[in-house]
């Protein structure tokens, strides 16, 4: 079964990039932590994949061409922790609404709840 939904969706994201739909629209995929149910589990594979979450980001082409800086703070994002705040600030600020993000810091720091992931992440805060 999912061997099925990887060939689905393998085929489904050529068809974004092939039919140009990935010049306006932005592509997040998440999977969780693998199986949940099965003897797998109990591997050393399994083991490995309960603790390797999946988040992929595709950035519009659009967005890629006048921004350049952004896909490159994303690539170097990518090895800092972030939260699901952090996604929704990201979404926002691709959709052009940074200004709708949650302003909230927490008490006694300056490290904002959530951040773009399309700006560098401060690391001089943790």
């Amino acid at each position: 079964m999912i061997s099925s939904a990887d060939d689905d969706l393998v085929a489904f994201l050529h068809h974004m990039r092939d039919s140009g739909k990935l010049e306006n629209h932005l592509f997040i995929v998440m999977g969780d932590h693998g199986s949940r149910y099965s003897g797998l589990r109990e591997t050393y594979q399994g083991k490995i994949e309960e603790r390797l979450p999946l988040m992929a980001i595709i950035l519009p082409d659009k967005l890629v061409q006048t921004r350049p800086d952004a896909l490159t703070a994303l690539q170097k994002n990518a090895h800092v922790l972030t939260t699901p705040f952090d996604i929704h600030t990201t979404v926002l600020d691709v959709v052009g609404l940074p200004e709708l993000a949650n302003d909230y810091v927490i008490l006694g720091s300056d490290i904002p709840r959530g951040m773009s992931l399309l700006e560098p992440v401060c690391m001089d805060h943790i």
